[in-house]
């Protein structure tokens, strides 16, 4: 069991959708996905020399070997925009000579999907989100995300929030990677000037990270650091552990949700509802196409064959 398969289990009310993905996951993966999983590369791997360079390799690995699941017509373009967020925040997160964050063994068959601190003496999730306010942040405390993992380990955790903006025509639009560029003077912003009595204001020039390599990664950090720019996106909120009663009682739903799968004898019917919001379900066209039918070899992998998959974070 895990926070995925609970998660699924409540936003498909007949519980078709954790029952597929059991035994099949899409072999398409969205931009963002590819990102985390970049980070879980970079952010656990014991030693490398440069753990940003790791996570966009990885992201270009991904888009090698899966395919990207995006309307965006340049797929190249869009892994290594991706690439290069991945960098960045993985350089952000894990800096030069720290230490690896720990995967969290498993407990009662129970599946981790968040990170252990290097000490062992908490719990740690990365978010990243478009933007971030107090009902987001609620809505991940509420998670199985959050509380699951809480249950079942007895620790409390940390949130590394990593605001990353809108997603637009394969760009994710964050000073993490679009700045201004002033090709007179050879100057960086994140702030575009708009200021009539200087002659340079007209010179500034959108720029994508990506399309830099003038530009050190060091450079672009430090200038979002000297303007003040990580304050709002990239934030750290320290979760408090329930009391021992609202864990135990989490453990029990945990419990009672499992046997709920486990009696699934059939494919459960349908929802009508909830396919295409809050998030498309990946297995929306399946029971919605001319002839209904179960995940198979086209479009899907089994988690048996290639468990590396299963991660859905």
């Amino acid at each position: 069991m895990n926070a995925d398969l609970l998660t699924s289990l409540e936003r498909c009310a007949t519980g078709r959708k954790a029952h597929w993905e059991r035994s099949w996951r899409p072999i398409a993966i969205q931009p963002l996905e590819m990102v985390t999983e970049a980070l879980r590369e970079a952010l656990q791997r014991k030693e490398h020399d440069d753990y940003g360079e790791l996570a966009g390799e990885t992201v270009i690995g991904l888009a090698a070997d899966r395919v990207i699941d995006s309307d965006y017509s340049d797929p190249y373009a869009l892994a290594l925009h991706h690439a290069t967020l991945a960098d960045i925040l993985a350089t952000h997160l894990r800096p030069k000579g720290s230490e690896a964050w720990l995967a969290p063994p498993e407990v009662d068959g129970w599946q981790s999907w968040c990170y252990m601190a290097p000490d062992g003496l908490s719990l740690r999730r990365v978010i990243l989100v478009r933007d971030w306010d107090d009902e987001r942040l609620a809505a991940e405390c509420h998670s199985w995300y959050t509380l699951g993992e809480m249950a079942m380990y007895e620790l409390p955790m940390t949130f590394y929030v990593l605001v990353i903006g809108q997603y637009r025509s394969g760009h994710r639009h964050s000073p993490w990677t679009k700045g201004w560029w002033n090709p007179r003077g050879g100057r960086l912003k994140f702030v575009k000037k708009r200021d009539k009595q200087n002659p340079l204001a007209g010179s500034w020039e959108p720029i994508w990270r990506e399309d830099c390599a003038n530009i050190s990664r060091e450079r672009w950090m430090d200038t979002m650091v000297r303007e003040g720019l990580l304050k709002d996106l990239s934030l750290v909120r320290q979760i408090a552990l329930p009391e021992k009663s609202r864990l135990q009682q989490i453990r029990d739903d945990i419990r009672r949700n499992e046997k709920r799968m486990l009696r699934f004898t059939e494919t459960p019917p349908k929802v009508y509802s909830q396919c295409d919001w809050p998030v498309p379900c990946p297995y929306r066209k399946l029971c919605w196409g001319k002839v209904e039918r179960e995940p198979d070899e086209k479009g899907f992998v089994s988690v048996t064959a290639f468990p590396a998959l299963v991660r859905q974070t």
